[in-house]
């Protein structure tokens, strides 16, 4: 965007990025939809406090201003508070040793003590390292869960908010967002009809595996079977391939198998 812009909504976005007055919040809000700044409230959606964050998320999904909401989805990053594993915790190990160096009077410490003591350090300077890579890992952003909710609350009323949750489904990169997307979708009948009658095929198996539910996928493989396209349609053989791998049935499977191999 603009730096002129920028500058000129510097106050604005420092309420936002802070979130602590939850009314000079909302007024923030108010003035940038005001204004129709769908940008920067974009970029805050990514970045802000959550209370900035939920009250942007909602403004937006009521206005289906939904790009920005969909790009959060995918992207947004929690909030890191202080952990137990953080490096202040490696300092006893090294006291440990400075310990043992400080014992000058006596006869010394025994060498395959010593050696233990270092073993027994790096093991648990390893576990944390271990620890502080599996958290890095997870990801539990509310704002994200926070959408995927109220988007599933219009489902059934906009395209729009479908394609919304189909996309999140399949590019969030986080594995709860996609995996919630995806099963919002694929329970709603209403959805998962206009995606069958649409022969929308890579989206249908882009939710299965979302989904990470062998329940989920054979529900969608069978609903496929029942709608299944035409034969020479593009998407012929890749909705074959779905039922063939997740039906729930046996001579589903094995049929689709069939037409597949050309039998």
């Amino acid at each position: 965007m603009e730096l002129k812009a920028l500058s000129e909504s510097a106050r604005l976005m420092q309420t936002l990025m802070d979130g602590a007055l939850t009314l000079e919040v909302g007024k923030a809000v108010e003035q940038l939809v005001a204004e129709e700044n769908w940008e920067l409230l974009s970029h805050l959606l990514l970045t802000g406090a959550e209370v900035s964050a939920r009250q942007i998320a909602d403004v937006l999904i009521e206005r289906e201003v939904l790009a920005p909401v969909v790009a959060a989805a995918c992207m947004r990053r929690e909030t890191r508070r202080p952990s137990m594993s953080t490096p202040r915790h490696a300092a006893s190990a090294q006291r440990i040793f400075r310990d043992f160096e400080r014992d000058e009077q006596g006869a010394g410490v025994p060498e395959h003590i010593v050696q233990e003591a270092q073993a027994i350090a790096a093991a648990a300077e390893e576990s944390r390292r271990i620890a502080m890579q599996r958290e890095s890992q997870l990801d539990r952003d509310p704002i994200r869960q926070h959408i995927v909710d109220e988007l599933g609350e219009r489902l059934n009323t906009s395209d729009a908010v479908l394609d919304a949750l189909v996309v999140i489904a399949a590019a969030s990169a986080w594995e709860s967002t996609r995996r919630d997307a995806a099963i919002k979708v694929a329970n709603n009948n209403i959805a998962r009809g206009k995606l069958l009658r649409a022969r929308r095929v890579p989206d249908i198996a882009a939710l299965g595996a979302a989904s990470a539910s062998r329940a989920v996928a054979g529900r969608l493989a069978g609903a496929l079977a029942e709608n299944l396209p035409e034969e020479g349609h593009e998407h012929y053989h890749a909705a074959l391939g779905f039922i063939a791998k997740h039906h729930p049935d046996l001579g589903p499977r094995q049929e689709a198998q069939r037409k597949l191999s050309g039998q």
